[in-house]
């Protein structure tokens, strides 16, 4: 009569650790696919990515009281601009998550990212080269 040597319940050693360690994989793999999506979107949208020096994108709704001011102050002084609506388009919304910004206007002087409606786009704009003719009015 044969004896078994262990009871059929019993498993090999090493069994219950490669479970762990293909859960642990998954997770890791899932982490990795975010930051890399959240890299790529961040890249691809980002507002002063490829912008020249002279240039300027802001980041704006309709409703916004400053990005109208912002569109005005523009305006007034014939600088060009790139306008992407961060509720209309998918260019806008990824660009402000791309700067982490809570609200608009987001302005982009060349490589520079302004949050918000305040002097230092006055002082981006002369940086950049352009001559300021009529001073911002606040909404």
């Amino acid at each position: 009569m044969n004896i078994p040597t262990q009871s059929p319940s019993t498993e090999r050693p090493g069994r219950k650790g490669r479970g762990a360690l293909l859960a642990l994989g998954i997770v890791l793999a899932v982490l990795g696919s975010l930051l890399a999506a959240d890299r790529a979107l961040t890249y691809a949208y980002h507002p002063a990515r490829g912008n020249p020096p002279d240039g300027v994108v802001i980041l704006t709704t309709q409703w916004c009281g400053y990005c109208g001011a912002l569109r005005q102050h523009l305006q007034a002084n014939a600088i060009p601009y790139t306008e992407r609506d961060t509720e209309r388009s998918w260019a806008g919304y990824w660009g402000l998550y791309a700067v982490r910004a809570r609200g608009v206007p987001v302005t982009a002087v060349g490589p520079e990212v302004i949050l918000g409606f305040s002097p230092r786009i006055d002082a981006a704009l002369t940086a950049a080269g352009y001559r300021l003719k009529v001073q911002p009015s606040l909404p």
